[in-house]
């Protein structure tokens, strides 16, 4: 299997920085609109910032249909069955 450089892929590379710091600020949800506000601000300058990554936006919007699952109080086990780490590939 091949690897990659920091270097190779620099939009990427911030973009994991970036995305874990929104991840722990966002972690807890909570039940008014500023924090969505806040958290839809965010990932769009993030988004800037990255010059648009297409990995981080797909990222970013699953983490925003989690913490929606998570205000809706879903447990693990009713969220989405099907998911691609439940097929095998080959």
């Amino acid at each position: 299997m091949a690897s990659v450089r920091k270097a190779d892929i620099p939009d990427e590379a911030q973009f994991f920085t970036e995305f874990w710091k929104l991840v722990k600020d966002f972690y807890i949800v909570e039940e008014n609109d500023d924090y969505w506000v806040h958290l839809s601000d965010r990932m769009h300058e993030i988004d800037e910032k990255c010059n648009h990554c297409r990995l981080g936006q797909i990222l970013m919007n699953a983490y925003c249909d989690y913490l929606e699952e998570k205000r809706q109080g879903k447990k693990m086990y009713q969220i989405k069955k099907e998911s691609i780490l439940t097929k095998r590939i080959g």
